[in-house]
């Protein structure tokens, strides 16, 4: 009799998974299939008889799955939890729990089959539309082209703004690739000068012989091989307008006193001219050098650095303000994709290669990545093998360096406060910022007390 109940049991057992909407997939102790219900048949796309008396190892090995949660369950004795992508392209999300016998021997595998194809394509749209959000924080951000989201560039564009509106003298120090010519720019645009002529030379790019001349012009026979018409130098065609001297710690000290004179007196004298020309400009100089060093080491001028420096605007390394990434990538991005006319997009993986490097080159190094990875990838997503090895292995290097030494507890409490830090410094709120993370709120509050953030 109580045989009897037992399979009346087990047979309303096995009618309710049949019936249910997530698949069902067990398997032996020894990993080969002894039930497949019908859900899993309509997720799969394939008839059960290609999975019953099968070993999961052979049905990994024939593509029908690209991965096995009941071998990882066999191997490692506990539940496990994973992504699987099914031979007819679906993403499923699939939970294999160990069954134990009377006397504590694995006997089967019971693993459970969601299909998340339709959450991944909700996830598309959600992603479409934040990159809608993310376009539209850009255009209230850009500002003649610069894109940024950090604290940091906030305050040297509200300088940049502040200083615009006067003819006083700005410098503008930073690294190579970080966008001083970009400040520059939005200087004299956003000033009583805008609509007149902007000129820019690079102290580096010219040979000292010849600076002096570009700058200042000269006349007829001044030098073999000058024009027999003279020329005008940049500072009588900017006449009215801006002037931005960049690379200003190559210029030799013989040139830099006459750079200082022309400020001073407000005229320029033409090589090889008697008659000075007065001029008005706005003069703005940058240097990837550090000019207050160079100095105390005689090699500038301390009296024309203090006449350029009145105005000093800092520009850090992006590796300073990663905040400022994202919207850079997603920039960069679509102005690949509408020249041409290819639209691709980031992974997870690739998008935090990319936050993790130093950038060196800075900006200018960012947009190369990002175009070079745009050609060379063969697929609409932009993945980690993409991009350079040599970048590859830096970020691995950083990584290990900044949690070099440390025990893992401190490996783990640091790089959890670097994300709560980020998450604050990205979002508005607390909700938001917990959302971000994927964890409750006050899950992300009790954090974010702990470390005083």
């Amino acid at each position: 009799m109580d045989d009897i109940m037992k399979n009346e049991k087990l047979g309303e057992f096995t009618k309710i998974i049949e019936e249910m909407n997530d698949g069902v997939y067990i398997t032996d102790g020894k990993a080969r299939t002894i039930f497949v219900n019908k859900s899993y048949e309509r997720i799969s796309g394939g008839d059960r008889k290609l999975f019953l008396g099968k070993d999961m190892k052979q049905i990994v090995e024939e593509k029908l799955i690209d991965q096995s949660a009941t071998l990882e369950v066999l191997d490692k004795k506990r539940e496990i939890t994973m992504n699987q992508t099914l031979k007819n392209g679906k993403k499923v999300l699939i939970t294999g729990t160990p069954i134990y016998s009377d006397d504590n021997e694995l006997s089967m595998v019971v693993t459970v089959v969601r299909d998340i194809t339709a959450l991944n394509k909700l996830q598309e749209e959600l992603y479409s539309k934040q990159k809608e959000i993310e376009k539209l924080k850009l255009f209230i951000r850009e500002n003649g082209g610069i894109i940024y989201r950090s604290d940091k560039m906030k305050r040297i564009i509200s300088r940049a703004e502040k200083c615009a509106a006067y003819d006083t003298t700005v410098l503008i120090a930073g690294e190579t690739g970080v966008g001083k010519d970009m400040i520059a720019k939005f200087i004299h645009n956003h000033g009583n000068r805008k609509d007149k002529v902007f000129m820019e030379i690079n102290c580096a790019a010219i040979p000292p012989t010849l600076l002096e001349s570009e700058l200042f012009g000269y006349e007829s026979g001044a030098f073999t091989g000058a024009s027999k018409q003279g020329k005008k130098g940049i500072f009588e065609l900017a006449n009215g307008g801006t002037i931005f001297l960049d690379e200003i710690g190559e210029m030799s000290l013989a040139l830099q006193a006459k750079l200082l004179k022309v400020i001073q007196d407000k005229k320029v004298y033409k090589v090889g001219g008697e008659k000075h020309i007065p001029i008005d400009v706005k003069i703005i100089t940058a240097s990837n050098k550090n000019l207050e060093e160079m100095v105390n080491m005689k090699r500038f001028r301390a009296d024309l650095y203090y006449r350029l420096n009145v105005i000093p605007i800092n520009i850090p390394p992006l590796r300073q303000r990663k905040e400022d990434i994202l919207p850079l990538v997603n920039s960069f991005l679509e102005s690949l994709i509408s020249l041409y006319k290819e639209d691709k997009k980031l992974d997870e993986k690739a998008m935090k290669l990319l936050y993790d490097y130093n950038y060196p080159g800075n900006i200018r190094e960012l947009k190369n990545l990002i175009e070079r990875a745009y050609i060379l990838s063969t697929g609409p997503t932009i993945v980690v093998d993409d991009f350079p090895t040599e970048l590859r292995n830096a970020s691995v290097s950083n990584y290990s360096a900044s949690y070099d030494g440390m025990s893992l507890k401190g490996a783990l409490e640091s790089l959890e406060k670097e994300l709560i830090k980020n998450a604050v410094k990205s979002t508005k709120t607390s909700k938001e910022a917990a959302d971000l993370l994927c964890v409750e709120p006050s899950t992300f509050t009790r954090k974010r007390h702990k470390y005083m953030l």
